[in-house]
């Protein structure tokens, strides 16, 4: 067992039983989550309109707050955007704008506090150290490269606030021991070339014990994607002559394409079926 297995093992150990006391109790705690906001919150200008101060059960809080999407919230997020100390939204100053990736729509700056920070942080950390404990073997991720498809921290401001992507961000918030797991780190994250940005992230795959690839899943998916049908010859003769080139070899399939079991042994996926991404073409079905 390596160095860090050991002690990412021993911290995940002792959150087993916080993250056993928040399985056996979500009703409840999610409740005094509900309430403490409320609470928290009732000064706003969301939160008188909406009387957090008179609401003191989830029943209460359907009735009283109105389902909303991002369209019929736009006008709150710009009234943020134009005063991030004034009590908007939350009592809090808001530290960042988050981008979301625009999926499926416009790309959203949305706020966040720090105490939305460290709830953020709390559950990511409860869904790696639940990962590690569940199953025996499950920690072996920290052995070896854990890639992480990022994005810009910061690409500009509003009102002094920085906006930026969560990934990127977020990295910039983690301790020490988690930014010396993860990799190629905040240069590559930084970097706006993504044809260049991609080639990095698939040279660090094809030369590293990659366990797991995680961040924007779409990126994620996509580099995968160009490793399997388009990378293999130029990764082989990046790295020809080197002792990479053995395992390039290995994966490398007669028509160009790589074998990404091959190629990523050490993670989690044995065979990713792409095709499930490419557009249907006149398929049929029977009624």
């Amino acid at each position: 067992m390596t160095v860090m297995r050991r002690l990412v093992s021993l911290v995940a150990k002792r959150k087993v039983r916080e993250i056993e006391h928040v399985l056996n109790n979500q009703v409840e705690l999610n409740e005094e989550k509900l309430k403490s906001i409320l609470k928290k919150n009732s000064s706003t200008l969301y939160g008188r309109m909406h009387k957090f101060d008179t609401i003191s059960t989830p029943e209460q809080y359907a009735e009283s707050v109105p389902l909303t999407d991002a369209k019929s919230m736009q006008p709150w997020i710009e009234k943020v955007h134009r005063n991030p100390t004034g009590g908007v939204l939350t009592s809090e100053d808001v530290i960042w704008y988050l981008m979301t990736s625009g999926t499926t729509g416009k790309p959203k700056k949305l706020p966040i506090t720090r105490s939305g920070l460290k709830d953020t942080k709390t559950g990511s950390m409860y869904g790696w150290m639940s990962y590690m404990t569940c199953e025996p073997g499950n920690d072996r991720i920290v052995d070896g490269t854990m890639v992480t498809i990022g994005a810009p921290a910061e690409i500009e401001r509003i009102n002094g606030i920085p906006v930026g992507y969560a990934t990127g961000f977020y990295m910039t918030r983690q301790n020490k021991i988690f930014q010396r797991l993860v990799r190629p780190g905040m240069d590559v994250f930084n970097m706006t070339d993504n044809e260049a940005k991609m080639w990095i992230y698939a040279k660090l795959i094809a030369s590293s014990k990659t366990t797991v690839v995680q961040g924007i899943a779409t990126l994620g998916l996509a580099l995968l994607r160009r490793i399997q049908n388009e990378y293999g010859p130029a990764l082989l003769q990046e790295f020809r002559g080197t002792k990479h080139e053995d395992r390039i070899k290995s994966a490398l399939n007669d028509d160009g394409t790589m074998n990404l079991g091959t190629l990523c042994s050490s993670t989690g996926f044995r065979r990713l079926d792409l095709q499930v991404f490419r557009p249907r073409q006149n398929q049929e079905y029977n009624s």
